[in-house]
This record gives C-alpha cells, sequence and structure tokens, in this order.
C-alpha cells in the first residue's frame, strides 16, 4: 500500500499529471492500493484518470474529515 499526501489551498486541485505520475509509481512497487489525500479537492481529468485503475484511491477534504470522525474498529 502507498500513500501520497497533496496539502492544498482549496482553490488547488490536484490535477491528472499527479495522478498518472503515481500510478506509475503504484505499477513499479507492484502496491496492491494506492491513495491520494489531499486537503482539497480533485479536477474532474484526475478523477477520470484515477477511473482508469482499480488500484487507486482518492481522498478529498471531505472524506478525510468523515475518515476522521469515524470510529475506528480494530480486531
Amino acid at each position: 500500500m502507498i500513500v501520497q499526501c497533496k496539502r492544498n489551498s482549496n482553490d488547488n486541485k490536484v490535477g491528472r499529471p499527479t495522478i498518472q505520475q503515481f500510478k506509475g509509481v503504484i505499477e513499479e512497487q507492484n502496491a496492491l492500493r494506492g491513495y491520494v489525500v489531499t486537503t482539497s479537492t480533485f479536477t474532474e481529468e484526475a478523477r477520470e484518470s484515477a477511473e482508469l485503475s482499480e488500484k487507486i484511491v482518492l481522498v478529498d477534504l471531505d472524506a478525510l474529515v468523515r475518515w476522521h470522525a469515524e470510529t475506528p474498529t480494530f480486531s
């Protein structure tokens, strides 16, 4: 599993080039899954690029806040 974090302002969305580069890292490292986490959001082109791979999960600010608010359960 690989995680890339992007600390961007609300008006600075993560774009397609970032996602495409990250796809290369995932494949090169033979990772099962890759997460791109941002304090902003993603461009439509970035989302479209991510949808072409089952290995990429995009986590924008709203999803990050929901993740944080949920009570984790550990076995």
